[in-house]
């Protein structure tokens, strides 16, 4: 390759070319080690001293670093002491065997996984799991809320410990398309399911005060469990599925979006309660009043089981049965009202 000479720079045509490559590399290269570098800075696993104390206060932690929101916390302060903590962000949480995180009226937020083996304890607190990342949550420790408080679940939920919620309200949030399992729970406090996407399967019994579907997710009430509402179940959106599981409905039962029946049993064990008009596989009316087929189509295909006393139950709409139904009468007294929940003509059982 001819090389000229440039008096402006002093240097050949050939060396200004070899610069103007090995430029970007040598540029591209430094960006690189850059962003390796914050990077290992962002992301420290932070981790308390056996004897804890207050969570901003540096003696607390090993090295004296108080955890920033990009750090993964670790609990390991055992015997009579404990860590307390104010309002903050981390990014995972782990409590030892043994060890104790006191969390009182705050609102902790973990952008990632929790792992508790140990002791968390809340009065009216919040135990939010971020929606950017939707991570697991396994307790096989214990963790209280002695008042209403809120925990927010965006993954997988394992509690093999105890879960002592008194009035907590239980969330389901986030925009995961992933399938998550929960295990059972209970709480006299509400439901919220506002999860966008994916789905939610439950694995072990839940009782709550009441439930609000509002998200687009797929709620499935899982295998052979039985879930008690003291209070409304109210579904504006979404999919619900009961798999072969009963649910117990103690207040109103309002049914938009998808109402997948399955193989389950929807059990209204209320006072004087209205139905939705839809189809159920198993329906059985329970509790102390009477109950009220609206208007429109109410179909079964499993089992119609009265079960409600003496007390005669209203049919505004119409009441139609599979091929393969059955109707009985399971309350020794319950009414029967021939001629609306039995047909003329009874195809059924």
């Amino acid at each position: 390759m001819k090389s000229h000479y440039n008096p402006k720079n002093n240097v050949s045509d050939l060396e200004n070319r070899k610069y103007y490559i090995e430029t970007p590399k040598v540029k591209n290269f430094f960006i690189l080690f850059m962003i390796m570098m914050f990077a290992s800075m962002e992301a420290a696993t932070i981790t308390s001293t056996a004897t804890g104390g207050a969570w901003t206060t540096p003696g607390t932690w090993v090295g004296n670093a108080v955890p920033a929101t990009t750090d993964a916390v670790v609990i390991a302060t055992t015997g009579a002491g404990s860590v307390t903590s104010p309002a903050t962000t981390m990014a995972s949480l782990t409590v030892n065997l043994g060890a104790t995180l006191t969390c009182t009226t705050t609102q902790v937020t973990v952008n990632g996984s929790i792992t508790n083996a140990g002791t968390i304890t809340f009065t009216t607190g919040r135990l939010m799991q971020g929606t950017t990342n939707p991570a697991n949550f396994t307790n096989s420790g214990t963790i209280t809320f002695s008042g209403n408080g809120r925990i927010y679940f965006t993954g997988n939920v394992s509690n093999t410990g105890t879960l002592n919620l008194a009035g907590t309200q239980v969330r389901f949030i986030g925009a995961s398309t992933a399938a998550s399992t929960v295990s059972g729970f209970t709480t006299t406090g509400a439901i919220t399911f506002s999860r966008s996407a994916g789905s939610v399967t439950f694995q072990g019994n839940v009782t709550a005060a009441s439930v609000s579907e509002t998200g687009a997710g797929t709620l499935n009430l899982g295998t052979g469990l039985t879930h008690t509402f003291s209070g409304n179940y109210s579904k504006t959106a979404g999919i619900l599925d009961l798999g072969s599981s009963i649910l117990k409905i103690g207040g109103t039962f309002s049914n938009a979006g998808t109402f997948t029946p399955n193989l389950g049993t929807v059990n209204f064990t209320g006072a004087a309660q209205s139905l939705v008009a839809t189809t159920y596989y198993n329906l059985t009316l329970s509790g102390t009043g009477a109950k009220t087929f609206p208007t429109g189509t109410t179909t079964v295909n499993g089992v119609l089981s009265i079960e409600n006393g003496t007390t005669a139950n209203t049919f505004t709409g119409s009441l139609a049965y599979g091929t393969t139904a059955t109707l009985q009468y399971n309350g020794g007294t319950s009414a029967r009202t021939v001629s609306t929940e039995w047909p003329t003509t009874f195809t059924a059982t």
